[in-house]
């Protein structure tokens, strides 16, 4: 009986559909650089909303695969999720501000 409903499972029958959706971790660091750039607690017109929001989409993209220095292992007996290690990345990069900043001058002295 539980073959059986292991076998008809729409994840058994179809799992091309759900390779893609094994890791969230792209989606869950994109959102909280989101709330970087955008404070739940403050209201922006739909012009700095969208300002922010490509900003932010910038600096995801220049810094989301940076690489790390080291891994830091903590040894605690009550967390023993926390063996994993937790990554010690490099500095993020705004080569993004530079580009954005040159185009906006050149726009203005055509």
């Amino acid at each position: 009986m539980l073959l059986s409903v292991i076998t008809n499972s729409a994840v058994y029958k179809h799992p091309e559909s759900y390779v893609l959706a094994r890791n969230t971790y792209y989606v869950e660091s994109f959102n909280n650089n989101m709330n970087i750039f955008q404070d739940k607690r403050i209201s922006f017109s739909d012009s700095q909303y969208l300002a922010r929001s490509q900003l932010a989409v910038c600096h995801w993209n220049e810094n989301v695969d940076r690489p790390f220095t080291s891994v830091w292992n903590p040894r605690r007996a009550e967390a023993p999720r926390s063996r994993k290690g937790k990554k010690n990345y490099k500095a993020p990069i705004y080569h993004y501000r530079d580009s954005t900043w040159k185009r906006f001058i050149n726009n203005i002295f055509q």
